[in-house]
């Protein structure tokens, strides 16, 4: 028969090894993570009466690409996932936002949003994005493709272009390959300028 002392030692056995498995799991669960965000140019100011509002996005990502960690390629059949480097917001709002930011940089009498921000939702004209890819090869350097649809809102009209551009790395780490992806959207937004402007959108 179980004696009261000894249940009390088995009680206190129990919450010695419930606490030692809480601690190993909470070590388990709390990595060192370190956040990213990819970089833009400061937003310019409001235009008074804007000649053309352009909203950016959403954007269609893979789900490989769309995740909370960095994701970078080690070979052509390799990739790794850093666990402990994560993104602030996912590549599908994160690239949107990078986009918008440096369109409404070059071109200033428009109004660009990125969706879905409120004044995406009334623009005159939509850019939807479809990601093809979105690579990084540490200290080698970064590879974005996409698709974009620009469609007018008033009929319809819809018109697609494939863009891509290759930026060198600075460098192997995380930060590198963050900073090298922002100026790969900054180049694939000079891109998207051009095109928009020849398309009639913007002057």
């Amino acid at each position: 028969m179980t004696t009261t002392r000894d249940g009390l030692r088995i009680r206190q056995c129990v919450r010695v090894a419930t606490l030692g498995v809480c601690l190993l799991l909470g070590a388990c669960a709390s990595p060192n993570v370190r956040y990213y965000a990819l970089s833009s140019p400061p937003q310019p100011a409001g235009q008074a009466s804007p000649a053309v509002s352009i909203a950016v996005g959403p954007a269609t990502v893979a789900e490989a690409i769309d995740r909370p960690q960095l994701v970078v390629r080690r070979s052509a059949t390799k990739l790794d996932v850093l666990e402990e480097d994560r993104w602030v917001d996912t590549p599908k709002r994160e690239i949107p936002r990078v986009l918008a930011a440096n369109l409404a940089s070059l071109i200033p009498a428009a109004q660009v949003a990125a969706y879905p921000q409120q004044a995406a939702a009334s623009a005159a004209w939509h850019i939807l994005l479809d990601v093809q890819s979105f690579e990084a090869m540490p200290g080698d350097a970064v590879s974005i493709e996409l698709v974009y649809t620009l469609r007018r809102e008033s009929d319809g009209q819809r018109r697609s272009w494939r863009i891509s551009q290759r930026e060198p790395m600075q460098g192997t780490t995380p930060e590198a390959v963050v900073a090298a992806w922002s100026r790969a959207l900054a180049q694939l937004a000079v891109q998207m300028a051009e095109q928009l402007k020849r398309a009639g959108v913007t002057n």
